[in-house]
């Protein structure tokens, strides 16, 4: 997982890219790359661009994740795989990834207008 946050004045664009790669005896099956995009809009501008990039990296990433485990199941089974099913992630588990740098930020905290 690999997220990203641009911030303007009244709103903040989360952009979460997910890589997705099944392999087989150590032999690569098949990779689905996507990317989801999330905008909310709200005054931002007494809000610490920590606290925005915190709310990406943890919420918007809560929101996507079931969304990305259901269209991964969806393709493997449409590609005549068996089901090819994502681990279910909860609050805690996202700050685990972060802690231990399985989250790959990218580009965090861009601002634009």
């Amino acid at each position: 997982m690999e997220p990203s946050c641009k911030v303007g004045r009244s709103s903040a664009t989360y952009q979460i890219r997910y890589s997705v790669k099944a392999k087989k005896e150590d032999e690569p099956v098949f990779t689905l790359d996507f990317t989801y995009e999330a905008r909310y809009s709200h005054s931002l501008e007494k809000v610490p661009r920590e606290a925005i990039a915190a709310f990406g990296d943890i919420v918007v990433l809560a929101t996507l994740h079931p969304y990305v485990r259901e269209l991964t199941q969806r393709i493997s089974l449409d590609l005549g795989f068996p089901a090819f099913v994502l681990d279910n992630l909860d609050t805690k588990d996202l700050f685990q990834l972060l802690k231990r740098g399985e989250i790959y930020k990218r580009g965090s905290d861009e601002t634009y207008s």
